[in-house]
């Protein structure tokens, strides 16, 4: 009896002893099987295909740092491009290389003078286009802060819709009382009878002051009244009512006949301080007979182009 109270703790001991090799062996199974799960976790799907580009650290393979893109190149062709707009005398040029040099301005934007363009707007389907949306620099959006003016309702408000979901304040206006505007019912949208910009019209600065805005930050600028921004936008641009609006869209109608009336407009613009982003032809108009776009719509977002 004795005896066996003694082989009793010795077996106890090597039980346990046996028990944490065991235990030991577990863990580090388990150790491999949740690390190589981590390792995936990290690495992903594309571990095949840049194995050799993976470093260790702390025993822990991990994606490198993505190596930083070289914009150098486009910043030099910006620059250029907006050198010349700005240096080009329309004086001494003719008609036709006037007509041909708006044309390749416009349908070559500025690259680095907006990360995020997006379209907003659904529009409606014309037979063989869509109409109606327009295109965002998304990079100026501020929810807690967004001003938008939209010149031309008519009876499609799918950018309005659109961009006031993103918080904006949107003040619509029209020279008819359409539909849309009598059925709304979104707090965020405020449409207003008015004639724009053409002779008797109103003037964005005169629309500013009564709504009280005349030192508020316009986000966008939307500008579709059927050619009358031609005449208007010269004014605008004079008054000061376009010095505190980041962007601004607005539509080109008939171009080959207004070719100089719109470069002195995209000079003007450009002399404070904005650019072109984004270039949209209108698809439902037929070309011109040189082969142009005479209907297109524009952005122009104010910015520095690589700390221009």
């Amino acid at each position: 009896m004795a005896g066996s109270q003694g082989i009793f703790p010795k077996v106890l001991v090597v039980f346990l002893m046996v028990s944490l090799v065991f235990m030991g062996f577990e863990m580090i199974h388990f150790k491999e099987s949740f690390g190589q799960a981590l390792q995936e976790s990290l690495v992903g799907p594309w571990d095949s295909m840049v194995s050799e580009d993976i470093l260790t650290v702390n025993k822990s393979r991990v994606r490198p740092a993505k190596p930083e893109l070289n914009f150098r190149l486009l910043c030099a062709e910006d620059r250029q491009r907006i050198k010349e707009v700005l240096e080009w005398d329309i004086k001494k040029t003719g008609w036709q290389t006037l007509t041909k040099y708006l044309a390749k301005t416009v349908t070559y934007p500025v690259q680095m003078a907006c990360q995020q363009m997006k379209r907003l707007g659904h529009g409606i389907w014309s037979s063989k286009c869509y109409d109606g949306h327009k295109y965002v620099c998304i990079d100026d959006i501020d929810p807690k802060n967004c001003l938008v003016y939209s010149f031309g309702i008519a009876n499609q408000i799918s950018f309005e819709e659109s961009i006031a979901t993103m918080g904006c304040e949107v003040y619509g206006y029209d020279v008819k009382n359409t539909d849309v505007m009598k059925t709304n019912a979104n707090p965020r949208l405020h449409f207003k009878l008015a004639r724009i910009g053409s002779q008797g019209g109103k003037q964005l600065m005169d629309l500013l002051q009564e709504n009280g805005h005349s030192n508020a930050s316009i986000t966008y600028l939307k500008v579709d009244i059927e050619g009358a921004e031609t005449p208007a936008l010269p004014i605008w641009i004079r008054s000061g009512a376009l010095n505190n609006t980041k962007q601004l869209s607005f539509e080109f109608h008939h171009v080959e006949k207004f070719a100089t009336q719109y470069w002195a407009i995209i000079q003007d613009l450009y002399r404070i301080g904005f650019r072109i982003i984004s270039y949209d032809p209108n698809f439902c108009t037929t070309m011109s007979p040189k082969g142009f776009y005479q209907f297109f719509e524009i952005v122009f977002r104010k910015t520095k182009v690589c700390d221009e």
